[in-house]
């Protein structure tokens, strides 16, 4: 696991610790709130991004989880954090017809003119 950042070196990381990532970034995908939230507790940062600079909070959001948003919202994830592609949480959820989601990522800070890129 690492946080995205540009210049930072990637560290080598073993098969289970690839596995853990892999599994933390499946409960964003699948709204698994209350495993997301006991991570938490124990220090999982709320803005971790994948290798395509998805955070958990753009991953819950897009695919509809409104549970695990706002636990990852209330974890202080960041509604403004693009990802490799411009993408922000709410462009993902506005273009997904995601109401609930979006009112949420806009009570928690979203501003309103997000941008929305085709994936290719």
């Amino acid at each position: 696991m690492q946080s995205h950042q540009a210049s930072a070196p990637i560290p080598f990381l073993d098969d289970e610790s690839l596995a853990f990532a892999g599994r933390i970034f499946y409960f964003a995908e699948a709204g698994r709130a209350e495993e997301l939230s006991e991570l938490f507790e124990h220090g999982l940062p709320a803005n971790l991004r994948n290798d395509r600079g998805d955070s958990l909070l753009m991953l819950a959001a897009s695919h509809g989880r409104e549970a695990a948003t706002r636990v990852i919202l209330e974890a202080g994830g960041d509604p403004e954090l693009a990802n490799d592609h411009g993408e922000t949480p709410l462009a993902a959820a506005t273009s997904k017809g995601e109401t609930s989601i979006v009112r949420l990522l806009l009570e928690h800070g979203a501003r309103g003119g997000a941008r929305l890129h085709a994936r290719r």
